[in-house]
């Protein structure tokens, strides 16, 4: 439908708040129409329910993807979403129920389901839901994957000490990233037997860090002290020319295959999460993003200069899946540049494309993504 509607619009033939029938003929609607209105979320997961509202206008596209994966899920034996993830997290019912609500499990499932097919979800639910333990369940089941490493990006180091609570809040206590900041700590959600907070080191001797990039250089992966990498938007930005081994080269390793390595290795790949992802840094400057392929070719001994932006879209196309997480995804256009695990790029092959159909198009445009992927299961 986002093809044909983007077909008409540049044509002229309809408005910007026309939305398409699909092929499983949705109900077509204004999507300003009503906007304020809200309903009660609807959930498959028999957990208690967080209540949570959902607009009116995105709650028949929310409804159908619910039900067409609980339909898929069937089709592969499993009884009912809750289920489907206990199963691909190790859980049972009871620390299901404990450590996650109705939504969450819904987004939990959603997202592992299309992780499994190279694909990414948009976590999308307003600030009070808990995206955080959705965020944090979705690390610790990459982690149990036994090729693929979790990489949480988040907008600066403070908010490190909220993932750890949440990964403690879901299990996930065991956890132990590596963080590419040059920071000395970070306080842990549990005190010692004085009642003072424990806390993460964060190894930060050049001697340490290079064993752990000759390590994912050689094998493609972290080293066996390490379950995670944690780092910040701003770390992925390249500016003066100037890469950084312990965070640059570590996941460029861990991302572009070597056909030196075993077979086993081989196979290894990152999962990004990428937290409050509209802060990122989007907007390039003319003097930057020129090189292609920055990933491969990005060259220290350059005066290149390259955006997080760019650098972590390249990121991204090579890596394994994606997750999203904001509330307000679009309200960054140039963000929407790393959402190519989504199937917007389906429609809009170069996202400048769809960038500039953003900025011109405003809410009714970010409404009809929203829906379009919401239709898709991947939001």
């Amino acid at each position: 439908a986002m093809d044909r509607w983007v077909t008409e619009v540049q044509n002229g033939t309809i408005t910007w708040g026309t939305a398409f029938n699909d092929q499983e003929d949705l109900p077509e609607k204004k999507l300003v129409e009503d906007a304020d209105s809200h309903v009660q979320s609807a959930t498959a997961s028999g957990a208690r329910s967080l209540g949570t509202v959902t607009p009116r206008n995105l709650d028949t596209a929310l409804r159908g993807a619910l039900e067409r994966l609980q339909r898929a899920l069937a089709q592969e034996g499993y009884e009912n979403i809750d289920a489907y993830v206990m199963a691909e997290m190790g859980w049972s019912q009871a620390e299901l129920y404990q450590r996650l609500g109705a939504e969450q499990i819904d987004r939990v499932a959603l997202s592992i389901y299309n992780f499994k097919q190279g694909k990414g979800f948009v976590l999308a639910d307003q600030t009070g839901v808990g995206k955080g333990r959705v965020v944090a369940t979705l690390i610790q089941w990459t982690h149990k994957q036994p090729n693929l490493t979790p990489v949480f990006v988040t907008e600066k180091p403070d908010l490190y000490k909220d993932m750890f609570r949440d990964l403690y809040d879901t299990g996930g206590n065991g956890i132990v990233p590596y963080i590419t900041n040059d920071i000395v700590s970070v306080e842990l959600p549990e005190k010692d037997k004085d009642g003072v907070a424990r806390r993460h080191m964060v190894e930060r001797d050049k001697a340490s860090r290079e064993r752990e990039y000759e390590h994912a250089k050689k094998h493609g992966k972290l080293s066996s002290k390490y379950d995670a990498v944690f780092t910040t938007y701003a770390q992925l930005g390249l500016t003066q020319g100037k890469t950084v081994k312990s965070r640059h080269g570590l996941l460029k390793h861990m991302l572009l295959p070597d056909p030196s390595r075993s077979e086993q290795d081989r196979h290894n790949n990152l999962v990004f999460i990428l937290d409050e992802v509209h802060n990122m840094s989007g907007q390039e400057a003319k003097d930057k993003d020129s090189v292609p392929e920055p990933l491969k070719n990005a060259n220290p001994e350059t005066e290149q200069k390259i955006s997080e932006a760019a650098w972590l879209k390249d990121a991204v196309d090579h890596s394994a899946a994606a997750l999203y997480s904001s509330a307000t995804f679009a309200k960054n256009p140039h963000a929407l540049k790393v959402f190519t695990k989504t199937d917007l790029p389906l429609v809009f092959g170069n996202m400048d494309k769809l960038i500039e159909l953003v900025k011109a198009g405003g809410q009714p445009i970010e409404q009809f993504i929203t829906i379009q992927l919401a239709h898709a299961g991947q939001m």
